[in-house]
């Protein structure tokens, strides 16, 4: 995690520089000379209208709106004089002077001079003109992050580093896991009907603590599998079925079930039936047969959030921890927001 970060970090920065100097040394530059070849052709095209003694109403049509603000013309016996100007944001008391910009448009324009034979000319050009900030910084800028996102994009496939954190357990997206020994082992070896609620209370606990989990679980599980289910838009149910085949192929249980607590009852998520509580056998030891329910707690102990029910025949004995690892990876932070605001 700390590598990708700071991976994105330096090449964000590196971006912002290369940009930086991107700009001010090209596209800023190339900016202006091609606002001053476009004036050049309008005082070619106004100078051949001056020598016609007519200023003529197609030429006037055909001036860019943003370009400039105003134009001057003198030749060697005049003064100068404002010919075109912008009325909305100027008045003749501020076109006396060519060579000196007003207030209200200093930061905005700028000053372009030419000269064509005894004629002499001035343009207060508009160096914002969105056509040419458009066409050279938006545009440049755009393609700069669209090969930022491309290396994020690569960085993120060659660089995944988002674990989900359980007790002292790591999962990366490589679906292994780093695992730091625990202090404490648990395991059930005696049951007893009438203890079903100490047994409630043990499990309880262990959705708190950290324990052993198998060799083959931590190295064969396909945790990545779950993970990519996490996403804005899927409902609760797809993503605990989803979960649960997946769980299932793995652990080899026979008619895995959900159930969910709703308004005091127990309800199988697919086939909405009702649960009847007095069939529930919570198992304390990997070694028993039959039907058995694993009670949930994922985010707070208050309430039985519903039970993983499955049925065991198999010759094998099963992992307690495994699966309990299991429903808490289904249930970590990181896919609580699939179970907001959801009933």
């Amino acid at each position: 995690m700390i590598a990708k970060r700071i991976t994105i970090f330096l090449i964000s920065i590196f971006f912002i520089f290369l940009y930086t100097i991107f700009l001010f040394f090209f596209q800023i530059p190339e900016m202006t000379k091609a606002q001053n070849n476009e004036a050049k052709k309008i005082i070619k095209s106004i100078y051949f209208d001056i020598k016609e003694k007519e200023l003529k109403y197609s030429t006037l049509n055909n001036l860019p709106k943003n370009l400039f603000f105003a134009l001057w013309i003198k030749n060697n016996y005049q003064k100068w004089l404002p010919i075109i100007y912008d009325r909305n944001l100027l008045t003749e008391r501020l076109l006396y002077n060519p060579n000196t910009i007003p207030k209200s448009i200093s930061i905005t324009a700028r000053i372009y001079k030419d000269k064509i034979n005894d004629y002499q000319f001035v343009l207060w050009l508009n160096k914002f003109d969105i056509k040419y900030i458009m066409k050279h910084i938006v545009l440049s800028l755009l393609f700069l992050i669209l090969i930022y996102l491309i290396l994020l994009l690569l960085i993120e496939i060659f660089l995944r580093e988002n674990p989900i954190i359980l007790g002292n357990s790591q999962f990366n997206d490589n679906g292994h896991m780093d695992y730091d020994a625990p202090t404490e082992k648990y395991e059930y070896s005696s049951y007893d009907k009438n203890k079903f609620k100490e047994n409630l209370d043990e499990y309880k606990k262990l959705w708190e603590k950290n324990f052993n989990i198998s060799e083959d679980f931590k190295k064969n599980f396909p945790f990545k599998k779950i993970y990519d289910l996490v996403k804005i838009g899927i409902k609760p149910e797809k993503y605990i079925i989803e979960s649960i085949d997946i769980g299932s192929n793995y652990f080899k249980w026979e008619n895995p079930k959900f159930y969910l607590s709703q308004k005091n009852y127990f309800i199988d998520i697919q086939t909405k039936e009702t649960l009847n509580e007095n069939n529930i056998i919570i198992p304390l030891n990997g070694k028993q047969k039959g039907s058995f329910f694993v009670p949930l707690f994922p985010y707070n102990t208050a309430k039985n959030y519903g039970y993983l029910y499955f049925e065991w025949n198999n010759k094998n004995d099963f992992y307690i921890s495994d699966i309990l690892f299991f429903l808490k990876y289904i249930f970590s932070e990181r896919a609580k927001f699939i179970f907001l605001n959801s009933n």
